[in-house]
Formats: C-alpha cells, structure tokens, sequence
C-alpha cells in the first residue's frame, strides 16, 4: 500500500509549488497595479487604446489625468449618434503618447533622486557598522534613531515639496488640455461650433493662471472667430495650436528639472551629509582625536 502512495507523494510537491506560484503573480501584478505610479497608469490605459476591437468597453482601465473623461465622453457620442471613433482616438492616443514622454522624464527624475538620497543613506549606515565592529567605536541608541527619523523625514519632505511643485507647475495644464482636446473632439464629431464652445468650456482657459499663456490667448480667439463667423475649417488651426501649447508644457517640464536638480543637492546636505558628518563626529570624540 505505502508503494502506491510514492508516486502521489511525488506530484503533490509539484501541484502545490504550481498553486503556489500562481497565487504569488497573482498577488504581486495585483499590488504592482495598486502601487503604481501615473507613468505604469497612462501607458495601461494607451495599451487599452491600442486594442480597437475594446474601445466601448474601458472597464478596469485605470484613471489617468483627463483622458479617461475625454475616452467616455467620445464613446457616448459615438454611441448616440453613430460617429467613427477612428479619428478621435487617434487624437487621443498622440495626446496621450506626449504626455506619458513628459511623464516618465518626471518620473526618472524623480526616483534618480530617491535613488541617490537611498545610496547616501547606505554608506552613511555601513559606516555606522564599520565604526561598531571594526573600530569598536559603538554608537549611542537614541544618536541611530534619531538619524534614521532624520534620514526618512527627508525622503518624506522631499517627495511632499516635488509633489507640491508638480502641481503649481504641471497640473494645470490638465484642465488646459482637457478643454483644448475636449473642443477638438467635439468639433471633430460634427458638433455644431456653438455647441461645442459650451460643451467643452474651451473659454475658461482665458480664466487659467498659467504663466505664459496670455500670449495663446488671442491664438485661440482667432480660431474661433474664424470658425463661427467664417465657417473656415480649424482642424490644423487646432493642431498647431496644440503644438505650441505641449512645447510650452515641455518648457515648464525642463524648468521643474532644474528646481528639482536644486532641491536633490539642498536635501543632500541638509539631511544626508550632515548625518554622515555628525557620525564622523561622534566616532573621532570616542576615539579621542
């Protein structure tokens, strides 16, 4: 009877070590999809947009800026009044490949400066542990904690100051785009002009304090004067118009480099070299230097 047993006792290892890896990528894509960042999100979401044949169906697709709303939106029209989708989503997908190339230089930038805060850390902690063991030099329990608490509560500070930065920077220009593609895509649908001023709010960019943009403004009046009085087609009007408008958004992208680059060095020294200096400090006091 046990010999008829041996070969169950051999599978059944195999069985579960394969319920077991599934279960383990299942968890991990699931708090991979959790935790990720914009960039991980807007490039679901333009996969999505890539797969014609499940356009009408963006269920599961994660939030992504703006684009989502506009997605919806053209959807519906689509469905009620039988419009292509080719055109505006294709709009939307050169939308979206623009702005995911901003996204991810942010995103690099960003974690880069993680990445070096982390490193400063590690030598700062293995020259801790060289000074305990090699030098027997041992260091005060409330000197460690109070140094890791420093070390976390500049990596916390620096990501809230980025953050808030991003937002007086870039965000903004969501809304900026939101009318902008909101008022191409309804013209782009056949939506009378009128209709699609008030439909897309596209006059409530004159409202937005964005630095730099007064000078688009009479760019855009122009466009729609040209459309209500005139009749003229405004599709490449628009477009160029766009344009200018993501070459303004790369240049804030390019200034928000430079103000983090400045804020990286300043968190450097204040809540990384100093913590390696006061241990410097504390090791050569032992040792009587």
């Amino acid at each position: 009877m046990e010999y008829m047993l041996y070969p169950l006792i051999i599978i059944i290892p195999f069985l579960i070590k394969d319920q077991f890896i599934d279960r383990l990528i299942s968890v991990t894509n699931q708090l991979v999809i959790k935790f990720e960042g914009p960039y991980g999100k807007g490039q679901r979401l333009y996969t999505r947009l890539l797969m014609s044949d499940q356009l009408r169906d963006m269920s599961g697709v994660p939030q992504y800026k703006f684009y989502n709303d506009l997605i919806f939106d053209v959807i519906s029209h689509s469905n009620e009044y039988g419009t292509p989708l080719d055109g505006p989503m294709d709009t939307l997908k050169r939308a979206l490949t623009n702005d995911l190339k901003a996204e991810k230089k942010n995103s690099q930038l960003i974690y880069s400066s993680l990445g070096n805060f982390v490193a400063a850390a590690v030598v700062t902690w293995l020259f801790c542990l060289y000074a305990t063991n090699a030098l027997g030099n041992k260091l005060p329990a409330i000197f460690m904690v109070v140094m890791l608490a420093w070390h976390v509560l500049g990596m916390t500070s620096f990501l809230y100051a980025i953050n808030r930065q991003k937002e007086n920077t870039l965000c903004k220009f969501n809304q900026l785009f939101l009318y902008i593609y909101k008022f191409k895509l309804l013209c782009q649908s056949g939506v009378c002009v009128n209709e699609a001023i008030a439909r897309s709010e596209i006059i409530e960019i004159f409202k937005l304090s964005i630095s730099g943009l007064e000078y688009y403004h009479s760019r855009l009046e122009k466009i729609i004067e040209n459309r209500i009085r005139r009749g003229e087609p405004i599709d490449r009007e628009l477009t160029l118009f766009q344009e200018e408008i993501w070459s303004l958004y790369e240049n804030r992208c390019e200034r928000l480099k430079v103000h983090v680059t400045v804020m990286k060095f300043v968190w450097l020294c204040v809540f990384f070299l100093t913590s390696y200096l006061a241990v410097v400090y504390i090791v050569l006091n032992g040792m009587g230097v």
